[in-house]
Formats: structure tokens, sequence, C-alpha cells
């Protein structure tokens, strides 16, 4: 039976150098020809997914899904088929900076269409070109757009991101997921939002029971999917905080722990014992 292996791309697929490393390549490679499903998710855009995975080959491969901007969106590579869109509206971005305007943090608004910036920190998003999407640069005080909104993101201190969390409203946990996808990035997403709703979503419009389902990731965002999954993995590099909740821990980044995981818990007739 078909299992789902769902993945998150930086500092889990991707080894310390930015790069996929050929084992965790030919661990792709065994997973397609297995007929098994692949999931990458990522708190990047769709389109910057499409250029860091093209050597894996998935945008012909039908049993392939991306899940972006951390869990708002997720689309079927092949054919291409938007399975899940959950936005947020001009008030959600009214109240996000109602909020956070008057205490000094300055936010950055992705669009479905542009992305708004209320300072240049183009090099510190890593913002490619591949996104083919302008950069408007605005007063966040006088937001009015109309455009629909994947996530609203904050760079700041690692620290004064930690003390806004636990200051936030509590109407905020009512209307928003709000989580670090880095330790200075902090993300306003749809309360439906997260990787582990939409990994929820998947596996049960596909069909594949919990158990059949697998998530490796290492930040706080990939929290939510670890949780969700029936086998749930932390990167031997990953946050204390997500190896705390993890399941199962693999190797590091370092040493192709996604390929560890895959020939284990995939391959390996002792699957069911913790660790790698």
């Amino acid at each position: 039976m078909p299992k789902i292996v769902c993945l998150d791309i930086d500092g889990t697929l991707l080894n310390e150098f930015g790069k996929i490393t050929e084992t965790n390549r030919l661990a792709i490679e065994r997973l397609k020809a297995e007929h098994h499903y692949v999931v990458i998710a990522s708190g990047r855009t769709y389109a910057e997914i499409v250029k860091i995975v093209a050597p894996l080959a998935l945008m012909e491969y039908d049993r392939a899904f991306f899940i972006s901007y951390n869990g708002v969106l997720t689309v079927r590579t092949f054919p291409f088929t938007v399975l899940m869109k959950k936005l947020l509206h001009r008030e959600d971005v009214r109240m996000i900076a109602a909020e956070l305007l008057p205490r000094g943090f300055k936010l950055h608004v992705y669009a479905e269409n542009k992305i708004y910036l209320s300072e240049d920190i183009v090099q510190h998003l890593q913002i490619s070109p591949e996104e083919k999407k302008p950069l408007v640069r605005i007063d966040m005080s006088d937001y009015d757009k109309s455009d629909d909104v994947y996530k609203v993101l904050l760079l700041d201190d690692a620290d004064r991101l930690d003390g806004l969390k636990t200051t936030l409203p509590a109407a905020f946990a009512d209307r928003f997921a709000v989580f670090k996808s880095w330790d200075r990035l902090l993300e306003f997403v749809h309360r439906d939002g997260s990787k582990g709703a939409a990994l929820e979503n998947l596996y049960r419009t596909l069909r594949i029971p919990r158990e059949d389902v697998i998530a490796i990731g290492d930040e706080e965002n990939d929290i939510s999917m670890i949780l969700s999954a029936g086998i749930g993995i932390a990167m031997g590099n990953a946050k204390p905080a997500v190896k705390a909740v993890a399941p199962y821990l693999t190797l590091s980044n370092r040493f192709d722990g996604v390929a560890a995981a895959i020939d284990k818990y995939i391959f390996d007739k002792e699957s069911g014992k913790h660790g790698v």
C-alpha cells in the first residue's frame, strides 16, 4: 500500500550547504519507483519550491504534492491542481497591523500577485527572481489593498519575536496560526493554514491511513505536521522544541537524515523502533 512521505526543505531535505545530496535524491527516486506519495512542505513560495526540488523531477510525477507558504497552499504537481488554499483578507492584515505597528514591528505581506514590504529586506528574505511577483514598498499603517494574502511575515530579533508570541491578544488564536519558520522569522497565516492541517487534509483526501504518513522536519513550523503524521520524525539538527514532541529521530541534514529515515521507516522491516 502506498505511503505518504512529507518533507520540509530547509534544514531537512537540504544539507548544510543548501543542496539536495545524491543520497537524498536517490532515496526519493526509490519512493517514486515504489509509487509512494512525495510531499514537499515549506514556508517558501510555490515558485521557489519548484526551483529548489528540480533535481527530484517531481513536476512529472503524479503522486507529488507541494505545500507552500507554511500550509496555506496545497498543489498537485501533475496534472497541476490546486487542492487547498487558505488566504487572509484585508481585514486580517489590518487587525495584525493595528496590533503590531504601534509596537515597532515591520510587516511584510505576501499577496497573491505581489509582495508588500515596509522596508528593503529582499536580501534577508531570499526572494528569488523565479517568484515573478513585483515587490511593492508601502507604509503598512495605511494598508488598504484588496489583495488576498498568503501570509504576513515579521523579521526581527529572535528574543523579541519570542516575547511577542506570548503577548498577542487572545483573539489572534481564533483567527491565525502563528509560528516561527526560523529564529528571526515569525509568520501569521490563516488559522487552518499550518503544515499539519494541510498534511491532514491531504492524507484524508487521498484516503491514506494516518499510520502510513511520515513527516520529517527541523523547525518550529514543522511541529504541526510531525504531530499530524503517524510517524513524526525530527531531524538530528532540529530545534530542541521539535525533538521534544517528535516520537522519532533521524540523522542530521549533514548526514542525509532524510534518506536514513526513508530507508528505515519505508523500506526497513524494523521501522517501528525509535531513532535511526
